[in-house]
């Protein structure tokens, strides 16, 4: 069975946010080095507490800054501009078609999908890459991190998101269930 759905155009600030988020959770640990400037030299160094934990909050905020502009620049890209159109999607066993009309789309194979989440309102369908030719760090940011795809519920017709849920139970995608 193929699941329809009506066209659905990505807002930039809907990926940005879903990208955010996904970076805060793949890469928690990160957290662990602005703690570290903040404690062990303030135990070594206790007069100058206060500059530690001042660098410790500037190095977190341009980490934060340095991902935001990350996926802000992905929704201006060339090459990404495709997700951020207005789409309708097919969905079936085989591959989720994307498709901006009748005559042109573009097929995305089940492999390349990462995982699927049940948000409240939507699945967000992490799309990677896990085959690039790439260097080391390139590799692991392409395992760790992904595009997603959002698709919340209205664009489906009638029972079609139930449908959509078996589709992924089956595929063994669903990571969490629907609040």
């Amino acid at each position: 069975m193929t699941i329809k759905t009506k066209k659905y155009q990505l807002d930039s600030n809907t990926y940005v946010k879903l990208g955010l988020l996904g970076v805060m959770k793949e890469l928690w640990w990160f957290w662990f080095l602005p703690a570290a400037i903040i404690i062990v030299p303030s135990l070594i160094w206790p007069d100058s507490m206060g500059w530690w934990i001042g660098t410790g909050v500037i190095l977190s905020v341009l980490y934060v800054l340095f991902w935001w502009a990350q996926f802000m620049g992905a929704t201006q890209m060339e090459q990404s501009k495709v997700f951020f159109e207005r789409l309708s999607y097919e969905i079936d066993s085989r591959f989720i078609m994307m498709k901006k009309n009748a005559k042109e789309g573009m097929p995305i194979k089940w492999e390349m999908v990462k995982s699927v989440q049940v948000k409240k309102d939507a699945f967000v369908i992490v799309l990677g890459n896990d085959n690039i030719e790439a260097n080391k760090i390139q590799k692991f940011f392409a395992s760790k991190l992904g595009m997603p795809l959002y698709l919340p519920f209205s664009i489906f017709n009638g029972d079609q998101e139930k449908y959509m849920m078996k589709l992924l139970e089956r595929k063994g995608l669903v990571t969490s269930t629907k609040a």
